[in-house]
């Protein structure tokens, strides 16, 4: 959402932010260069409070957008997006975006929820001029699930390019995961294909959180590791990623297929390892596959356990991945190689 803001504002549009809180008190947001209102929305495991409650903020930002007559609307999630719905059946000459963000009914295991929300999308759907999506074949899949009138755009969540990458000199190869530590990303797998190497010098670091009795147990394991290479090291913020990636060598990146939004994941870890020209280790799902496999850029596995990750780890300690990203590749997976299209949909 930030890099769509600031390049709207550098192409001199100005923005104004509307988003729905889970905190009773109001953040402080002087910290940004555009205006943000913020209500509360209620998320708890009543389900149908949490659903009147969302529905409720919608139609409140949609009573307000009205009256600041926009030029266009972006409605980022299915989560958000009837309210612009909303405006643009009042104010035909507004410009509606649904951002669409991921696959939200895919990805909603209650049926009484994802029936509810079904109904918002195709209301959603039915006044969108444009609906965005962050990966090719999550956008070809929407589109024959969903038929829908709307112009289809692809704006993937790229990082910026970056200049220069620094070398790797190092004799030993360093292998980083970030991101949230849970079992649906092969967190315990991974230590244990690490526990079982035998190569000198190759290491893994856990970079990330998770709930407390998961990391309790993540601690536990990278103890009792006999080889002693796996470390467990805290999150770090947004805008220190590229400083601390300069002292890795490679990444890791698995998502298990428990549903459709996962399948056709658009994870920006991916592009963040190959922006700092770093090989991945990944799924061999389709849009991994497309960005990883199709470029030489590291390995995809087609079926995720220990062996299988400490196969593909020697693998990519005997290889040299890393040569065959290309500053074309980085290039092509960069933020900046889309603005041109992405600022042609508010003119």
């Amino acid at each position: 959402m930030f890099k769509q803001i600031k390049t709207l504002q550098d192409a001199g549009h100005e923005c104004f932010v509307i988003h729905g809180r889970t905190e009773t008190e109001i953040p402080d947001y002087s910290q940004y260069s555009f205006s943000v209102t913020s209500w509360r929305v209620i998320e708890q495991k009543n389900k149908l409070l949490t659903i009147v409650s969302q529905l409720w903020f919608n139609a409140k930002v949609a009573r307000l957008i009205r009256t600041m007559i926009p030029d266009a609307v972006v409605g980022l999630a299915l989560g958000g997006a009837l309210s612009g719905a909303l405006v643009k059946k009042k104010c035909r000459d507004i410009r509606y975006i649904y951002d669409c963000n991921e696959l939200f009914l895919e990805s909603t295991p209650s049926l009484l929820k994802r029936s509810v929300w079904q109904q918002i999308q195709n209301y959603v759907l039915r006044y969108a001029d444009v609906v965005m999506h962050a990966e090719q074949n999550r956008l070809d899949y929407f589109n024959k699930a969903y038929p829908n009138k709307a112009q289809s755009f692809l704006l993937e969540n790229l990082p910026h390019y970056r200049d220069s990458i620094p070398e790797k000199r190092r004799k030993c190869m360093r292998f980083v995961y970030l991101g949230i530590l849970t079992s649906g990303r092969y967190v315990e797998e991974m230590i244990n294909a690490f526990s079982s190497l035998d190569i000198e010098g190759v290491s893994l670091d856990l970079i990330g959180f998770g709930r407390k009795e998961y990391e309790d147990k993540i601690n536990e394991l990278c103890k009792t590791n006999p080889r002693k290479n796996v470390r467990m090291l805290p999150p770090v913020a947004h805008d220190e990623i590229y400083g601390v990636l300069e002292g890795y060598d490679a990444g890791i990146a698995f998502y298990r297929n428990t549903n459709l939004n996962n399948y056709y994941c658009a994870p920006n870890k991916v592009y963040d390892y190959i922006q700092m020209g770093m090989p991945v280790l990944t799924n061999d799902f389709p849009g991994l596959v497309d960005i990883v496999r199709m470029n030489e850029a590291g390995i995809c596995l087609e079926e995720v356990s220990a062996a299988d990750i400490k196969d593909a780890v020697a693998g990519m300690v005997r290889g040299d991945f890393g040569c065959r990203i290309t500053d074309q590749l980085r290039n092509r997976y960069s933020w900046e190689g889309q603005v041109a299209g992405y600022l042609e949909l508010f003119q």
